[in-house]
């Protein structure tokens, strides 16, 4: 029987609202468990506890042997805590960062260069990464980032480790390099608590997975008994969204399984073709072949998140096809610019959107009406209040009229992502393009990129979103175009 390692019993921790509110968790020795939760299930609360920045209000707390009373936060070497940000020191070496940095192994007197960077060396391979010590770690990727700061735990002897987010952002061949390091960990006997959004990403390394929600642990399923239906009761507190898509995921380079009619390089493509790509090459990806249709979510994925990125900035103009055809609407297609595609009838939504999603100051209605304020104004210049109204009504009923002191600068973040969507809605484009909006895990963006995708391809526009979430773009496209990757994944179901 493993010797308990964490216990944590009626915590409540923050203010009234917003944190951990009767909080329950154990956790033994050599444990791995994901903690999942939506946007506002305590996910923040719970971060900033395990990374000593949350006091204690009540409950009890015990980690390591080492009792934690109200009033305190909890600290010590027992507990390394990874987060969204790398805690590494890009300007040293990956040797540097793990023998330097690491307390339990100080190194003592003059410092051998050699010797430590045989020392990393070893450890590295014992994880089995090509990472070479001497590096400096601004060279080094997000995800050896965080393989770097895996084995610094290792290195210094760390019980229980603590990570944050760390996967929002990568593409399934980064994690699959961190799983092999976590793997490692594991079988040393390291605790492993993982906080996250969505679904579970390590189904075959989890002991358990504990559902968070409203700031307490509402459900705990244990491995292999994970159930996707009941998992998304208890996650999301609801069922599975009845207008959520089923997908058939084809390969791109596969032309055997492009179920539309190939044309030659000046051909149609028949009316409902909106976008054809013949046999194009560009960055690091294979020859593409592929066919969008009118009314129709196709989403790209590649597993290092690199080819599916580069395909959208292919089409807004950021890049240049090294080979190979283009046409949008049966007519060439090669914009030089985002400007020039915008002007062909392409929309896009860049993945950072949300940080520029309103200009602070301007109404929802501005706002909203930004990409065809010349149509909706004026003399093209002063804008028309009762479309603008109009607008607001439509599209954002319940945010009232948006125009406090800071205008719509304090709406929410979903509030934001409707005005993105309804902006594009309103400028009417006949392909829309999407960069990574799809990541989030939580239900209620999902089901408000649902409705405006159907309202959007109801009225004939075409949808290409890229995301390095498979997972999410299951739930939303009709099909799941998989670049550069030999995987048969024709026919998969949610």
């Amino acid at each position: 029987m493993k010797r308990e390692f964490l216990r944590i019993h009626n915590l409540v921790t923050g203010e009234e609202e917003g944190g951990l509110s009767r909080f329950h968790l154990r956790l033994s020795c050599g444990d791995f468990v994901e903690m999942l939760g939506t946007e506002g299930a305590g996910k923040s609360a719970a971060a900033s506890f395990f990374s000593g920045k949350e006091k204690i209000r009540e409950g009890y707390v015990r980690i390591a042997g080492v009792r934690y009373y109200p009033g305190e936060t909890l600290s010590g070497a027992d507990i390394q805590c990874i987060g969204p940000v790398p805690s590494l020191a890009e300007s040293l070496t990956v040797a540097e960062n793990v023998a330097l940095l690491t307390p339990k192994r100080r190194i003592r007197g003059l410092i051998r260069h050699k010797d430590m960077e045989a020392r990393v060396n070893f450890l590295l391979a014992e994880f089995g990464l090509t990472i070479r010590a001497d590096r400096k770690v601004q060279e080094l990727s997000e995800s050896e980032k965080r393989c770097v700061e895996l084995v610094r735990a290792a290195e210094n002897e760390v019980p229980f480790i603590f990570l944050s987010h760390v996967f929002d952002s990568l593409g399934q061949a980064d994690i699959q390099l961190i799983e092999e390091c976590l793997l490692e960990l594991k079988k040393r006997g390291t605790t492993i608590l993982i906080l996250g959004g969505g679904f579970p990403i390590f189904r075959g390394l989890d002991d358990r997975i504990v559902v968070l929600r409203g700031g307490q642990t509402v459900r705990t399923i244990y491995s292999g008994s994970f159930d996707r239906e009941e998992y998304v009761k208890w996650v999301f507190g609801v069922t599975i969204p009845e207008n959520v898509r089923q997908e058939a995921t084809v390969h791109l380079q596969n032309r055997e399984t492009d179920r539309y009619r190939e044309t030659d390089r000046h051909g149609e493509g028949g009316r409902d073709e909106v976008l054809r790509l013949g046999s194009v090459r560009f960055g690091a990806s294979e020859e593409i072949s592929m066919s969008v249709m009118r009314g129709e979510i196709v989403g790209l994925y590649d597993m290092n998140n690199v080819c599916n990125r580069e395909l959208i900035r292919l089409l807004t103009g950021g890049m240049e096809p090294d080979s190979g055809w283009m046409s949008l609407m049966g007519r060439p297609y090669a914009p030089a610019s985002l400007r020039e595609a915008i002007r062909r009838g392409v929309s896009f939504i860049p993945g950072t959107v949300l940080q520029n999603a309103v200009i602070e100051g301007m109404s929802c209605g501005e706002n909203l009406a930004l990409s065809t304020l010349r149509q909706h104004s004026l003399l093209g210049i002063f804008p028309k209040k009762r479309v603008l109204k109009f607008l607001e009504r439509e599209f954002l009923p319940e945010t009232g009229d948006g125009t406090g002191a800071d205008g719509a600068g304090g709406l929410s973040r979903y509030d934001k992502m409707r005005i993105v969507l309804g902006r594009a809605l309103i400028s009417r484009p006949v392909l829309l393009l999407a960069e990574d909006i799809a990541s989030d895990m939580s239900v209620g963006m999902l089901k408000l990129e649902n409705e405006y995708f159907s309202r959007l391809t109801r009225e004939g526009c075409a949808v290409l979103i890229s995301s390095q979430n498979f997972t999410v773009l299951r739930q939303i496209c009709d099909r799941i175009l998989v670049i550069n990757s030999n995987q048969e994944a024709s026919g998969l179901r949610p």
